[in-house]
């Protein structure tokens, strides 16, 4: 069940109950212990489209305001993975579900990959099932979504408890998967294989990095090309991205001592021979990336926390705990030169876990971050200047939560982004929603 929402004009446009449910067939929801049919193939969404309510005068919606809100109710609790855009005016959500029974959580659950327009009408989606192993579960513990910019998604997973991934003519049997489709839904290619985040490239393939200090590269056929392998083993790759030549760019954190985890960043060729090294400085204490992106001339941009003050370029980051006052972790944008140097960095209002980055064709870029029960949104140049910041002030800080979780331009500049929410929810706008033990929300912002 879907909840569709437009504008700031208010207006309620009802309910569309094909939205986000199900797997390939929009009529039945998610059967766990059903397996699906061999080899099913995607089925466009045939429900027509909502009639569209005309933009109200120029100048009335601010930037960052929604012009539509979703809501998105699949079976139990529900997370967002990822969202990207699907290159063709839409964009792609991949969600993490978890069966509720009335003794509570089940260890048992799926991923739904969907596909959507760029008004959010479902056009199609497909529940990946893992079977489960002998311990009886089969939780997505971490999972992770690319998709190139010809349309190729890309989607992995680890499985607690371990089982056969019901995709492809040879299932593929285990706890971790990668698994390629193409713009319909049709599988391409499944197999084993571990990433704790993907990145597409430009020829059909996909670089994937792992949390055991690792990063791999996949040809268009899924066949494995090389790994590179830290020689340190304390290393967790968290982000990853690839350039127009193809050269990778990931990062993540190393445990240096047990006052010191030092952020690192990592150049990559091609054919995974290593460019360049480059870390955090010692003053900042505990460094955590957690998002990465390249703009078009090169630069690097990456979100994450640092606990103490340092200098990044000529910035000082973290400049509260300089002054002498108790530290506390600072949700932070650094810039960095194509080989790792630093540039500039701007400090993020309030402490964030996971802050997330996006990119536009022209080099604009968004930053977007929960903090005390409000997400924020910040849209920079490609020289860094702040073009606006956006607060979501969604309502009391209670036990019903809201949690944004990823956010991403579409092909036009417009904006979509993803999270979760449980209670009763007004949206800025004017969207209200109920949720039980969890559900998703979409929605398109005004650039």
């Amino acid at each position: 069940m879907s909840r569709w929402w437009t504008g700031a004009v208010g207006l309620a446009l009802g309910v569309c109950t094909a939205l986000g449910c199900g797997a390939v067939d929009e009529a039945r929801e998610p059967v766990q212990d059903e397996a699906p049919p061999p080899a099913p193939m995607p089925v466009a969404q045939q429900d027509p489209r909502p009639d569209v309510v005309p933009a109200p005068p120029s100048g009335s919606w601010r930037s960052g305001d929604p012009l539509w809100s979703v809501q998105v109710s699949l079976p139990g609790a529900q997370d967002v993975v990822g969202l990207a855009s699907d290159g063709a005016g839409g964009f792609i959500l991949l969600a993490r579900t978890h069966v509720v029974s009335d003794a509570g959580y089940t260890g048992v659950g799926n991923l739904v990959l969907t596909r959507y327009e760029a008004m959010g009408m479902q056009l199609w989606s497909r529940t990946l099932i893992v079977t489960p192993g002998p311990s009886g579960t089969n939780l997505p513990q971490s999972s992770a979504l690319a998709v190139s910019r010809t349309g190729d998604i890309f989607v992995a997973l680890q499985v607690w408890g371990g089982g056969t991934l019901l995709l492809g003519d040879s299932p593929p049997a285990g706890d971790r998967f990668i698994a390629k489709f193409s713009a319909d839904g049709t599988v391409r290619w499944a197999r084993d294989g571990e990433a704790s985040a993907l990145a597409a490239d430009g020829e059909g393939g996909v670089v994937a990095v792992t949390q055991r200090g690792a990063v791999s590269c996949y040809d268009a056929q899924g066949a494995r090309q090389w790994t590179w392998t830290s020689p340190e083993a304390s290393r967790v790759f968290t982000t990853v991205a690839v350039d127009p030549e193809g050269n990778i760019v990931a990062a993540g954190h190393e445990l240096v001592d047990m006052s010191y985890g030092a952020g690192f960043i990592l150049g990559l060729s091609p054919s995974g021979a290593e460019r360049w090294w480059s870390t955090t400085p010692p003053e900042a204490g505990w460094a955590n990336f957690s998002d990465l992106a390249i703009l078009p001339d090169g630069v690097l941009l990456l979100t994450g926390t640092v606990k103490q003050s340092f200098l990044w370029g000529n910035y000082r980051v973290n400049r509260a705990c300089a002054t002498g006052a108790p530290c506390t972790p600072a949700t932070t944008l650094l810039a960095a030169d194509a080989r790792g140097q630093p540039l500039w960095a701007e400090e993020l209002e309030g402490y964030a876990i996971s802050p997330r980055l996006a990119v536009s064709p022209d080099g604009d870029a968004l930053v977007f971050w929960e903090s005390s029960c409000n997400s924020r949104v910040m849209r920079l140049s490609p020289a860094g200047e702040v073009r606006w910041r956006f607060e979501d002030l969604s309502g009391p800080c209670t036990q019903d939560m809201l949690l944004p979780r990823d956010i991403e331009f579409l092909r036009d500049g417009t904006l979509v982004r993803a999270g979760v929410f449980r209670g009763p929810r007004t949206f800025s706008g004017g969207a209200s929603f109920i949720a039980d033990e969890g559900d998703l929300y979409l929605q398109r912002l005004n650039p």
